[in-house]
């Protein structure tokens, strides 16, 4: 029983964590571009909506990155949007590759499937002083809105 109770405890423990570990004191809240936006600077990340990344990515005033898999890529992305894998941007070696081929005068606005992968690739960039937007929910709720994707598959 005291053996089942301490497992439980950990569990528990080691949900709280993780929940906890998602949180970044750099990241701004959402907002909708109708609105008063945040200052957006090197080292803060602003989420966004997918209405408010549409205006953005229509407006041509931001750099569109697709953190997901190939596959993932391949089967449905933003049109317009570059394919670098969370993967590689967590490898240090590639990062320096990855980092040259970014502008570094235009906003990053980044994506994935749901929002946890491009929230982790958005801290990397900010820490490589690129200044940078978050589609929260991701790619899911920018097909919610009725905005078009584009598929490499045929």
């Amino acid at each position: 029983m005291r053996a089942q109770i301490f497992l439980i405890s950990l569990l528990v423990l080691g949900a709280v964590l993780a929940i906890s570990g998602c949180t970044d004191s750099s990241i701004v809240g959402a907002y909708n571009l109708d609105e008063s936006a945040p200052e957006i600077s090197p080292g803060k990340v602003v989420n966004i909506n997918a209405q408010s990344a549409k205006e953005l990515i229509d407006s041509g005033s931001v750099f569109l990155v697709d953190v997901r898999t190939p596959e993932e890529f391949n089967e449905s992305h933003i049109d317009g949007a570059i394919l670098r894998p969370l993967q590689e941007l967590e490898n240090p070696q590639m990062l320096e590759t990855i980092i040259e081929t970014l502008p570094k005068d235009k906003p990053i606005l980044v994506y994935c499937r749901s929002g946890r992968r491009s929230a982790v690739a958005s801290n990397v960039l900010i820490k490589s002083g690129f200044v940078v937007y978050n589609l929260e929910g991701g790619i899911i709720e920018w097909e919610k809105t009725g905005s078009e994707t584009v598929s490499l598959i045929k």
